[in-house]
């Protein structure tokens, strides 16, 4: 004989049952619907983070107003690597035009950022060249171009290897988009050769050069230079080790030229690292978004074919870029606001984002994005409350 026993649950019970139903009611609205303010259906993977969040620190100086040979890419350079890196992660210290004085100052206030447990990454766009033996970067205001000026005038890539060696930290990445026109008249071009490969490349290190040893880079006629045009797409390609994604830029730009110029890499990374992060379990997005335009400024973001908007920041190419105001307009009404950066017109990088219209109501999520994505950070329901996302994976909360 089968004996059913069966008892009233406690208020205790009743109400962790009633908050676990609020609970799954509000991350159904979450999972379901999260794609709409770009008007994607978006599948939500519950996954635990596979990767560690360790501090980023950037430095990134772009040199171009030289008084003898200007350049027209690194400005754009700098500031588009600048961007990247934050929607990466990092805390980015960003140079511009910068004298001797502003560039050592930017790379003692670098050194100060870094730690134990850090990966510190340094970008240069401008003129570079080696003289007996060393790779010096030149900054902005040199007179003429000598001996004495470069040696003594100028940022040895030494100097920036012994900033991060110093402190001991995890990983450090060095690019150098400096390979360009030699600065120097033909008379002493000998004397003053095109950047190359530094031997003394500690573990933990990597140097990437836009071009192969005594080869010049080529600029481009876009907005950035060659190299780095392709370095800030595969940047942001998840899934890659930083190996992979050098791999990846190198092929991409010995394709372009043809075989004329080869960018290498020297050094040893202690492990895989991964900029962009591993996606598996990041959300899976149908697109139905087109490019609407601000009808004020003509700036487009990306959102579903009824949608209007206003864009208060960057344009660049006819899209939205870097940090701006967002607000977007769904069947006559404000649908949300977003205030962060922007990529290509897209959300990526640090932003809040603050729904108005139904069906959320007053959430908000505050993080990272990644194209359009939530990414690192938090979404707060109106009942207040928390769902946490990390690496593009919404990490399934405890009933």
């Amino acid at each position: 004989m089968l004996i059913l026993y069966y008892s009233q649950p406690t208020k205790q019970q009743r109400l962790k049952t009633m908050n676990s139903s609020i609970l799954k009611l509000s991350l159904s609205i979450l999972v379901i619907l999260l794609g709409s303010f770009q008007g994607t259906q978006v599948k939500a993977a519950w996954d635990s983070p596979t990767t560690s969040r360790e501090k980023r620190v950037a430095l990134v100086i772009g040199n171009a107003d030289y008084r003898l040979l200007p350049l027209k890419n690194p400005i754009n350079d700098a500031r588009d690597m600048a961007n990247v890196l934050r929607g990466l992660g990092f805390q980015v210290i960003r140079e511009e035009n910068a004298s001797r004085q502003a560039m050592d100052e930017a790379i003692e206030a670098f050194g100060q950022q870094l730690g134990k447990g850090t990966v510190g990454l340094f970008y240069f766009s401008g003129h570079g060249i080696q003289y007996e033996g060393k790779n010096y970067l030149i900054p902005i205001g040199m007179s003429r171009f000598s001996a004495t000026n470069v040696k003594y005038g100028s940022v040895t890539v030494s100097d920036v290897l012994k900033t991060m060696k110093a402190v001991n930290n995890t990983m450090n990445y060095i690019i150098l988009d400096a390979c360009s026109e030699n600065p120097f008249s033909q008379g002493r071009q000998k004397e003053f050769a095109r950047m190359d490969d530094t031997p003394d490349v500690p573990n933990g290190t990597l140097i990437a050069y836009a071009a192969s040893p005594g080869k010049y880079a080529i600029a481009g006629n876009e907005r950035n230079s060659l190299y780095t045009k392709h370095l800030l797409k595969f940047l942001q390609k998840p899934g890659l080790t930083v190996e992979q994604m050098f791999e990846q830029v190198r092929d991409a730009v010995v394709n372009e030229t043809e075989g004329k110029q080869r960018p290498l890499e020297f050094g040893s990374p202690l492990y895989d690292f991964y900029l962009a992060y591993q996606t598996t379990g990041k959300f899976v997005e149908e697109q139905t978004s087109i490019a609407i335009a601000d009808k004020n400024t003509g700036c487009k973001m990306w959102g579903k074919p009824n949608d209007k908007i206003t864009w208060s920041g960057q344009c660049v190419n006819g899209f939205a870029e870097g940090k701006g105001i967002l607000k977007r307009y769904r069947n006559g009404s404000l649908f949300h606001s977003y205030d962060g950066y922007v990529r290509n017109g897209k959300l990526q990088g640090q932003g809040l984002l603050i729904w108005v219209g139904p069906p959320f109501n007053r959430g908000q999520f505050e993080g990272i994005f990644w194209e359009d994505q939530l990414y690192n950070g938090f979404y707060i329901a109106t009942n207040s409350n928390r769902f946490k996302f990390r690496d593009g994976k919404l990490i399934k909360p405890k009933y």
